[in-house]
């Protein structure tokens, strides 16, 4: 069971799932922001994935093929139809490197 806590920052008790420890007492999300992903991420590893964007990419996202993968590597080694790739999507496009995908190792 979900406890309730008490906000030093709101002073009000509610359930919140990101609650963060600072100088002494809890906050909820109201008063401070969760992380995102790679937020910490060194510069030399973003500058990797610009170059060489095109060996990380993978074949599918979630249930979608990727058109930048086939466009990079091709259908070899992934088992798809015609269809299937007449409907492929770019589907990274949220991922450093992708603007310069054409220059990519």
């Amino acid at each position: 069971m979900e406890k309730s806590l008490l906000c030093k920052g709101c002073g009000k008790k509610h359930k919140d799932r990101n609650w963060k420890y600072i100088n002494g007492g809890w906050y909820c999300t109201k008063y401070h922001k969760p992380s995102k992903m790679g937020e910490f991420m060194p510069k030399s590893v973003k500058d990797e994935r610009k170059e060489y964007f095109n060996s990380i990419v993978q074949p599918y996202r979630g249930d979608n093929l990727s058109k930048e993968y086939i466009e990079a590597h091709g259908t070899e080694g992934i088992s798809v139809t015609e269809k299937e790739v007449s409907k492929a999507k770019d589907v990274w496009k949220d991922i450093e490197g992708y603007s310069t995908r054409k220059a990519s190792k």
